[in-house]
């Protein structure tokens, strides 16, 4: 799909350099950027989801069930 974007024109610049270095179009850049963008925002909205639940620390049967996972596969 076809977009139109403003960037400053030092970025793109940037980015065509490192394009033609690495043997890219633009296009393929620029969507690379993008996907990186959108899974890392994923991951930041996980963390914080993660944080949230666990942010009154664990309940006794879930500290009682980790002692009982770390004890079992201790590496030796």
């Amino acid at each position: 799909m076809k977009i139109a974007i403003s960037i400053e024109a030092e970025l793109l610049q940037e980015a065509d350099k490192i394009a033609r270095q690495m043997g890219l179009t633009r296009s393929q850049i620029f969507a690379t950027a993008v996907d990186d963008f959108v899974k890392r925002q994923g991951n930041e909205r996980m963390l914080l989801q993660l944080n949230a639940v666990y942010a009154g620390g664990m309940k006794p049967a879930e500290k009682r069930l980790l002692n009982g996972m770390k004890a079992k596969f201790v590496l030796r």
